[in-house]
């Protein structure tokens, strides 16, 4: 099975949504190809939904200390994860998720060199034309597919699962598209 994650690195529901697919692929009893899609937000994050995500944080079984949110451009942080190795991926969204929602910081070049050594890429892989060409066309291709709020799980191409689902619903879903159903 093939499960694409889109996100980006300031949306805490992307945050929430990932803890529980990642739970879920663990106990799904099949294979799962888990790869994951630039879905670069220009807004930034209201204290509204702020307030929303710590009602339900809990639940998701994730730490988010900011009340407010973190301000920045996320654009270096997506050439980073299509920089880096594709299994190490899931590690790296991991570890810049902890610095925004848990550390409160921003994902710029400071922050993200420690990254960039722990994932064995350079700052001269990572900020390069081919990257930046990388991601605006992963998510002009998720526009192009209606793609308009994050996060997606798209299973086998075929299904797609919108918003930050508890490890349940996401198990029903492969599990339908598993047995080919609607």
């Amino acid at each position: 099975m093939d499960i694409i994650y889109y996100l980006d690195f300031k949306c805490p529901f992307c945050y929430m949504g990932l803890s529980q697919l990642e739970e879920a692929v663990e106990s799904f009893d099949e294979e799962v190809n888990l790869s994951f899609h630039s879905f670069v937000l220009a807004d930034p994050t209201s204290k509204k939904l702020m307030g929303d995500v710590h009602k339900y944080k809990e639940s998701f079984n994730v730490r988010i200390k900011p009340k407010k949110p973190v301000k920045f451009n996320t654009f270096l942080a997506h050439q980073t994860l299509h920089a880096i190795n594709e299994a190490d991926q899931l590690n790296f969204i991991k570890d810049a998720y902890e610095l925004v929602f848990e550390e409160q910081q921003k994902l710029d070049e400071k922050t993200l060199k420690p990254l960039w050594e722990k994932y064995n890429v350079t700052s001269d892989e990572v900020m390069t034309d081919e990257m930046k060409d990388k991601v605006l066309t992963i998510h002009q291709e998720a526009v192009k597919d209606e793609v308009e709020q994050i996060p997606v799980v798209v299973i086998d191409d075929q299904y797609a699962v919108v918003g930050a689902q508890r490890k349940e619903g996401y198990l029903k879903a492969m599990e339908q598209a598993k047995a080919g159903e609607a």
